[in-house]
C-alpha cells in the first residue's frame, strides 16, 4: 500500500499516513477548505464512480501544528544509514557483507549502545581497533557521530526526498 508524507505548513515533516486518507484531506471539508492541499502526486491512480485520480505522495497540511522533534530508534540499520554505510575510520564504502558497528568507547571500557558511541566500521577497521580507545590504537573518526531526526526509513519513496533532512 501506498504511503503518504504529511507537511506541516511550515514543511515539516509530520507523519506518513495511508494515501486514502491523504486524499480526503486534500478533498473533503470540515470548514469550506480541505484540511490539505496535495504538494506532489504518484504515477499510480485509482478510480471513484466519477472520476480518476493521482495517489497523493506529498500533502502539506493548511494550518500549522506544534511538534518537537522525533528521535529515530536505535538499531544496526538505522547507524548504517546515518553513516551511509561508510566506515568511519577509513572512509570505504561497505556493502552488506563487510560493514559492523563499532562502539567509539569500547563496552569493556563502558562504553554505551547510544548515538554518539556508535558508528560503521569495515571489519577491518573494527578488528584493528578492537577493545581499545581512539587514543590506544591512534584512530580518528571521518565524522563525529549524531542522532538522526526521524523519518529515517530506507524504503523511503523518492517523491518525499525533497521533503526530508
Amino acid at each position: 500500500m501506498k504511503k503518504c508524507l504529511v507537511l506541516n505548513c511550515s514543511y515539516e515533516p509530520l507523519s506518513i499516513i495511508g494515501w486514502r486518507k491523504a486524499f480526503v484531506l486534500c478533498n473533503f471539508s470540515v470548514d469550506d477548505k480541505p484540511s490539505a492541499r496535495v504538494e506532489k502526486e504518484y504515477d499510480e491512480t485509482f478510480n471513484t464512480i466519477s472520476d480518476t485520480f493521482k495517489k497523493p505522495s506529498v500533502i502539506v497540511l493548511r494550518k500549522q501544528i506544534p511538534i518537537r522533534p522525533r528521535r529515530v530508534r536505535l538499531s544496526s540499520e538505522a547507524v548504517f544509514k546515518r553513516d551511509n554505510n561508510f566506515c568511519q575510520y577509513c572512509g570505504v564504502k561497505c556493502n552488506s557483507k563487510n560493514i559492523s558497528v563499532d562502539h567509539i568507547i569500547p563496552k569493556s571500557k563502558g562504553g554505551k549502545n547510544t548515538w554518539s558511541n556508535l558508528v560503521t566500521a569495515c571489519f577491518s577497521c573494527n578488528n584493528k581497533k578492537g577493545s581499545k580507545t581512539l587514543d590506544e590504537c591512534g584512530m580518528e573518526l571521518n565524522r563525529l557521530p549524531f542522532t538522526p531526526v526521524w523519518p529515517n526509513d530506507p524504503d523511503t519513496p523518492e517523491e518525499w526526498e525533497d521533503y526530508l533532512f
